[in-house]
């Protein structure tokens, strides 16, 4: 079964560029294309992706994957 870590992969690829190469300390400051406009890009591949709908708290703190990684695990405990 495919980890969430590598789910994530493609999506980063996808919104950053194929360039990009993520792991489990990966910043926000850490990936230059990672920008206010590109978050919101970000986030509406992952709600897509994952079938979620996250609050504003949720995307503010969404900052590195650590933090996107424990939000999508926290919401589909929820769901």
């Amino acid at each position: 079964m495919q980890s969430l870590l590598e789910k994530l992969s493609p999506i980063f690829k996808s919104v950053f560029g194929q360039h990009t190469e993520i792991s489990l300390n990966t910043k926000q400051e850490d990936v230059a294309e990672w920008d206010s406009v590109s978050h919101l890009e970000l986030i509406l591949e992952l709600e897509s992706e994952f079938e979620l709908n996250l609050t504003p708290e949720e995307i503010e703190n969404m900052k590195s994957v650590e933090a996107i990684l424990r939000a999508i695990q926290s919401r589909q405990k929820i769901n």
